[in-house]
């Protein structure tokens, strides 16, 4: 497992199977949340709320205009999520 941080833990406890999600699409390149949604079947309005969340935990950043809303994955948000993948792995076996 990655090395994170005591609050980095306690923003691992607050990740959604949907945030899990967002933060896998965001592995593969910046996106937008209709985009987001369409991908991971889920509405844009929860899409955007979530991200919301994962910015205030500083997982994912806006970049570019506010209007297009485009969002790319931080640093903090890869470990983040590569935790909660193997955590998530860790207990199916």
């Amino acid at each position: 497992m990655t090395d994170l941080a005591p609050d980095e833990l306690d923003a691992l406890d607050d990740i959604t199977p949907t945030d899990a999600r967002i933060l896998a699409e965001l592995e593969d390149g910046r996106n937008v949340p209709k985009n987001i949604a369409d991908e991971i079947d889920r509405n844009p309005t929860h899409v955007s709320d979530r991200l919301r969340v994962l910015r205030t935990h500083d997982m994912v950043r806006r970049i570019g205009s506010e209007s297009i809303s485009l969002h790319e994955i931080t640093d903090r948000g890869r470990e983040v999520h590569e935790t909660y993948t193997q955590f998530q792995n860790a207990l199916q076996s």
